[in-house]
């Protein structure tokens, strides 16, 4: 039997003097618009027994945005990181790691605030049909954002008609916490016709919405919060509508729903109907050529209204 031979293994360990870390405070809580860099680089000071410690290695991490760091403190003990912050808004932390620090890593602040407006989407109220001398159920609704998609706030907002028989019942005139402006618009003249309405924001942008006014057709709105239909002429939820032979009805959905709504007879006499398209503007038409009182149902929610057709 072979007996083992005793083999000699070495260690190495390395020293690492202990030191303290803290933050060069002008470079900490800076505030800059989303996607700029910070106007002074996040700084650490390393000093050991209150002197300053070069050639301190030093890791960085940051929660967000670009971070190009110095890799160890130079002579002064500051070790310091240019920090591009991403293109959300809100607070981001950088974080520096110093070897031989035993209390963990130092960390910094900064914020990113939205930047100017730069466009102006159309969110909703756009292409509506409702009947003269009527308020519009669907307020004509913007929403100001700048280069990166943020909503802006406090943007100023300026709402006016542009063409057509109708006045502006109310308005934001500046752009909220969500990025939205807001105007509410009502007919004035019982002659059918389009209505242009315009809002003007800062740098040339501009926002139109059409409205059209038309005597003819009754407009119903389910409301996908409430799932009732409200009429659009008398504001009776459930709706109940009283139309001419011949008459065209709309149903509308008062704001865009995931989920899927449709127009059916609810018994007899029957009718027509259709489901809410996902695309473009959610309408379900039908024309009444034959009079009797029609009941309606959405099955999704079980909303339901009546039309009397004479």
């Amino acid at each position: 039997m072979t007996t083992p031979v005793a083999q000699r293994v070495a260690f190495t360990a390395t020293a690492v003097q202990e030191v303290s870390a803290s933050v060069v405070p002008q470079t900490t809580q800076q505030i800059v618009e989303v996607g700029q860099e910070l106007p002074l680089p996040v700084s650490v000071l390393v000093t050991h027994e209150g002197r300053p410690v070069p050639g301190v290695p030093v890791a960085w991490q940051s929660t967000g945005g670009l971070i190009t760091p110095s890799s160890v403190t130079g002579p002064d003990g500051v070790v310091s990181a240019r920090w591009t912050l991403g293109t959300g808004p809100g607070a981001y932390i950088a974080s520096a790691r110093v070897v031989g620090d035993r209390f963990g890593p130092v960390q910094l602040l900064a914020t990113a605030r939205n930047g100017p407006v730069t466009r102006v989407d159309v969110v909703s109220g756009d292409r509506q049909l409702i009947a003269p001398f009527q308020t519009i159920f669907q307020p004509l609704t913007l929403v100001a954002r700048d280069r990166f998609g943020n909503a802006v706030s406090g943007v100023p907002v300026m709402w006016s008609v542009e063409q057509g028989p109708a006045v502006l019942t109310g308005s934001d005139v500046v752009t909220k916490t969500d990025g939205r402006s807001v105007a509410r618009l009502a007919g004035m003249e019982p002659a059918a016709g389009a209505v242009v309405v315009r809002a003007d924001l800062p740098n040339g942008l501009t926002a139109r919405f059409t409205v059209n006014f038309e005597a003819s057709a009754a407009v119903i709105y389910l409301d996908p919060n409430t799932l009732r239909f409200v009429s659009g002429w008398n504001r009776t939820a459930p709706a109940v509508d009283t139309v001419a032979v011949g008459a065209t009805v709309r149903w509308q959905l008062s704001f865009f729903d995931y989920e899927d709504h449709s127009i059916e007879p609810d018994g007899a006499p029957t009718f027509v109907g259709g489901r809410f398209p996902y695309a473009g503007l959610s309408i379900v038409e039908t024309i009444f050529t034959t009079a009797g009182t029609y009941r309606y149902i959405d099955p999704n929610s079980g909303a339901r209204g009546t039309i009397v057709v004479r």
